[in-house]
């Protein structure tokens, strides 16, 4: 059996033969009304197989902080609607991408809570009745709260490469290069300035012994497309003031009773979380 670095460098590096099975929309815009009847603009992107499996759910595909739907993978998703022969969703959170920005809010403003009223709203606007999500780094922050608050919508959950709390919380701390990439801001707003900026966050997201050069060069072109598609850093920070704001989710969620399926998958490497 593959270990998982071969089976994502395969999935990644490789065209995948299930493409021609699956076929991505037009990203799309929604306005929808969230809980506390405030309206934002959400950026979505579905990737539908051209079989679909009778009454399977969809899945919703969560990013972490700063990212932006790009993010998830195209062969990834090709292999999640696929294989599941469902709807995978991806999105832009707010204050990224193509999704609202917030004119200069104050720390607090808004919290993770609030993010995953947006990604339930989502999922009413988009008509489905119940979801899989897997939710990643902030992600898996906002998958606690639809946890807490949406679960009746919630069919299954998996949180990657994230925590019950943020680690101003929990005292853990990250190592000092991640502290240096996210201390240093882009030296321009053009693409190639943006670019080189991702850059500094893939050395991090991966260990310097797996930095191969067949990486390297997937790194730059996924950071070229993603700057020329809208990198936000100022909303970056303006959803890590709303992580620092959020409570902690470890005691609310040990007192849960009817949590749905859940996984949490984290690496012993992760210099992040």
């Amino acid at each position: 059996m593959p270990s998982f670095r071969q089976f994502f460098t395969n999935l990644v590096f490789e065209p995948p033969h299930w493409s021609t099975h699956c076929e991505f929309s037009a990203e799309t815009t929604a306005t929808v009304r969230t809980w506390q009847g405030t309206d934002i603009r959400l950026t979505y992107q579905i990737i539908r197989p051209l079989e679909r499996a009778p009454r399977a759910a969809p899945v919703v595909l969560i990013q972490g902080l700063g990212e932006q739907l790009l993010g998830w993978n195209d062969a990834f998703c090709e292999l999640l609607a696929s294989r599941l022969r469902t709807d995978v969703v991806r999105f832009d959170n707010r204050d990224v991408g193509h999704s609202t920005k917030l004119d200069d809010p104050a720390p607090g403003d808004y919290t993770v809570a609030d993010m995953a009223d947006d990604a339930a709203a989502l999922i009413e606007t988009l008509g489905y009745k119940q979801v899989h999500v897997v939710g990643l780094s902030m992600g898996g922050f906002i998958c606690n709260e639809l946890l807490l608050h949406h679960r009746s919508r919630i069919l299954s959950c998996a949180i990657l490469m994230s925590a019950g709390e943020d680690s101003s919380k929990s005292g853990a701390k990250a190592s000092d290069r991640v502290n240096k990439a996210f201390a240093s801001p882009p030296k321009g707003d053009d693409v190639e300035s943006m670019a080189a900026f991702r850059m500094t966050f893939w050395e991090v997201w991966v260990p310097p012994a797996k930095w191969t050069d067949e990486l390297q060069a997937y790194a730059r072109a996924e950071a070229k497309r993603n700057a020329e598609r809208g990198a936000c850093p100022v909303g970056a920070i303006r959803q890590f003031m709303a992580v620092t704001a959020s409570p902690s989710w470890l005691a609310p969620l040990r007192e849960l009773t009817d949590v749905p399926p859940t996984v949490v998958v984290h690496g012993t490497e992760d210099e992040v979380i």
